[in-house]
């Protein structure tokens, strides 16, 4: 996933991707300089000037109003990106790498926002060994009501999920030992002596952080014990 973004009505854009103003610039600028640009032209302040500022790259004033992001959108195609076949998308629904549909053996049952970190796993996993797979996106317990239908496919409502040539798989370690195999290893296998030590390191993280995020510790004793 891009590390440096821009916020527009909840979508995520790579700030990576080069924007064309409408000016006098006839080469593409940079995302964070298109911006800067944007927010000092008068025209996109509602006509009033302001003073020269020293700083090259001009002051950032104000914030871009949803309708100069929709109008840059438009002309910069930033939206129109291939979520079948091109970079990871956290909006698509399907994904083949250049493959035809009728490959599709595999569906992730996610959560909605990709917030799941074991989600993310089984995610990251099927993207860097390209396996097609359809996405079926579901509320998470922590910010909404399960969907009826996926509580008849999974009675716990518990994420992540996989269907496997019609096969519901739950635990995102099964899972992971299920793709692999049928559709081999990435590098180290699951069972791996290499890799066993981190998936229980693994577990041991993320049971600390989860506790501690979500169980505050009223005294300070309290705290410096859960850091231990």
């Amino acid at each position: 996933l891009p590390s440096s973004m821009l916020l527009r009505r909840g979508v995520l854009l790579s700030s990576g991707a080069q924007v064309r103003l409408a000016s006098k610039r006839s080469t593409p600028l940079p995302m964070g300089a298109a911006v800067r640009r944007a927010m000092t032209n008068p025209q996109h302040r509602g006509g009033h000037s302001s003073a020269p500022d020293s700083s090259p790259a001009g002051p950032l004033r104000a914030a871009l109003s949803w309708e100069q992001l929709d109008a840059y959108v438009a002309e910069t195609g930033l939206l129109d990106v291939d979520r079948v076949n091109g970079p990871t998308n956290s909006q698509a629904r399907l994904r083949l790498f250049g493959q035809d549909e009728a490959s599709v053996r595999v569906t992730l049952y996610r959560d909605n926002h990709a917030w799941c970190p074991y989600c993310q796993k089984i995610w990251l996993w099927l993207e860097e060994k390209q396996v097609p797979y359809k996405i079926e996106k579901v509320t998470m317990f922590c910010y909404g009501e399960k969907e009826s239908w996926y509580k008849r496919k999974v009675p716990s409502g518990m994420l992540p999920a996989l269907e496997l040539d019609g096969r519901m798989i739950t635990e995102s370690d099964v899972i992971l030992a299920e793709l692999e195999s049928v559709f081999g290893a990435l590098h180290k296998g699951m069972t791996d002596p290499a890799v066993v030590p981190l998936r229980r390191l693994e577990r041991l993280l993320f049971r600390a952080w989860c506790n501690w995020l979500c169980q505050p510790n009223w005294f300070p004793g309290e705290e410096k014990r859960a850091r231990k």
